[in-house]
């Protein structure tokens, strides 16, 4: 699943001008995918050019401390 918004109806906070979510299989999953070397090399070329704020969430109606 991959959705992008650049017109968020925002109440509270600052998300930015844009808001990508992707779903991955589990949240090792998406965490082994953030720390690929490949993805990495990605953050690096990012960060010198703009502000992103990236989260992984789990599903669910559990929290997680």
């Amino acid at each position: 699943m991959f959705i992008r918004d650049a017109h968020s109806d925002v109440r509270e906070g600052n998300p930015g001008l844009l808001t990508v979510l992707i779903e991955c299989p589990s949240v090792e999953a998406a965490k082994a995918a953030y720390e690929a070397p490949e993805y990495q090399d990605m953050v690096r070329l990012r960060t010198n050019n703009s502000e992103a704020c990236f989260s992984i969430l789990e599903e669910g109606d559990k929290l997680a401390y």
